[in-house]
């Protein structure tokens, strides 16, 4: 049974089979990312495109015999199936003429939704409830002028604060703040297969994925983590298919953005750190340096997100640093030690710390690559669900967990 496009599947009453219509909206059948649409523009368009065809279905029960693609066989009058051809008349006029019609109408139809939504996105709301009011800190102001000039003060930041428990909760771990760890590392695993098993589409999977970490971040913030560093594309990831690779393109595109905005209300720091900078398309690394810039005075949390990155290949970089000192005489071999070496890895280049925690959904009891070097000494916690599922439930039993396992002794 050949796939319904996205915008018109898990719903009821829609047709069996593919029209000629729907078959120039999904694109190839075989790639299920082909056709894929942010889920924010999913439900807006899908609703235009089943309005479009109730509309039509009414019209052509009215007018005369129904439109066979926009209707199940059974529930035609004479309860004949219908087998195309230009022949077929719909309400006195040929079937392509029809398809015409409606493939005008729908067309117009997301043409005024896309441009509702440009219009809104670009007008001035009002703050979300739980956000620092404008002009009550820095990252408000920020957030107005996009100029990033404002500066921070501790009366600000004290009101930023107080914004952001407001908006995250209290802390739920009800552990001593020393031992709650300061740094979280997470490996962000099962998102394809939680696409595929809720919504039938791994592309969708990736999509709430990226919701999932803004939800985690705010967790993360209420019960005071300082740290978050997250694994969203490895090296590896580039063997995947050219269609998946280009719908993860065009997700973080668009988040970047989104969590730009997030960042700089939040008083969020993003750091991204990249082994392989130079396979990333043009306009993804111009989104990288927007967030990273826009965000770099912010002090309130630290957000690291690992994109084409690989654990191997940040260590190769960091020797090839060392060598090239040696070879220029400003390192002698002997004097070598870790924190040359730490230094120069891409954690060190920011001034991050090792993390204290190492956390896994999707099941699988590895680390994949992901900070070789750094999670060294880390808690290790591994999770069944898969990343989209995880709650702040998950959240709090992992800091729970790691506030009372074991006194971290270092190999003293």
């Amino acid at each position: 049974m050949v796939a319904l496009h996205p915008l018109l599947d898990d719903t009821s009453g829609v047709p069996p089979s593919l029209s000629p219509v729907e078959r120039s909206w999904h694109g190839s059948a075989s790639d299920e990312y082909a056709s894929f649409l942010p889920f924010d523009e999913y439900r807006s368009y899908r609703d235009v495109i089943l309005g479009s065809y109730e509309w039509v279905r009414e019209n052509a029960s009215a007018a005369g015999p129904p439109l066979p693609w926009l209707v199940d066989p059974s529930d035609a009058a004479d309860g004949t199936r219908w087998r195309g051809g230009d022949a077929e008349e719909v309400f006195g006029l040929g079937y392509v003429t029809v398809v015409s019609l409606v493939s005008s109408l729908v067309s117009s139809a997301l043409t005024a939704a896309a441009m509702s939504r440009r219009y809104l996105r670009r007008r001035r709301l009002p703050p979300r409830v739980g956000r620092v009011p404008a002009g009550h800190c820095r990252m408000a102001g920020v957030a107005d002028t996009n100029d990033g000039a404002d500066i921070f003060d501790e009366g600000r930041e004290d009101i930023s604060r107080q914004a952001l428990r407001e908006d995250g909760g209290a802390s739920q771990a009800d552990v001593d703040r020393c031992d709650v760890p300061r740094h979280v590392a997470v490996i962000m695993d099962g998102n394809r297969r939680y696409g595929r098993r809720v919504h039938g589409s791994a592309a969708r999977g990736h999509w709430e994925g990226g919701n999932a970490l803004i939800n985690f971040v705010r967790w993360c913030m209420a019960e005071r983590v300082e740290i978050l560093t997250v694994y969203a594309f490895s090296t590896e990831n580039w063997r995947r298919s050219e269609g998946e690779v280009r719908v993860l393109m065009s997700i973080f595109i668009r988040y970047f953005d989104e969590l730009r905005r997030e960042a700089l209300l939040r008083g969020i720091r993003v750091n991204v750190l990249s082994s392989e900078e130079s396979k990333l398309p043009q306009d993804v690394r111009d989104g990288i340096h927007r967030l990273t810039t826009s965000t770099a005075h912010c002090k309130l949390f630290e957000l690291n997100i690992c994109m084409s990155y690989g654990g191997r290949d940040e260590i190769v970089g960091a020797c090839r640093s060392v060598a090239r000192a040696a070879v220029c005489g400003d390192l002698r071999p002997e004097d070598l030690t870790e924190d040359d070496v730490r230094s120069r890895l891409l954690t060190g280049s920011y001034g991050i710390p090792d993390p204290d925690v190492l956390l896994r959904t999707g099941g699988d009891v590895r680390i994949s690559n992901f900070l070789l070097w750094q999670t060294a000494y880390a808690e290790m916690f591994f999770l069944e669900c898969e990343w989209p599922d995880i709650t702040r439930e998950d959240l709090v039993d992992v800091i729970q967990r790691f506030a009372k396992k074991r006194e971290r002794r270092f190999g003293l």
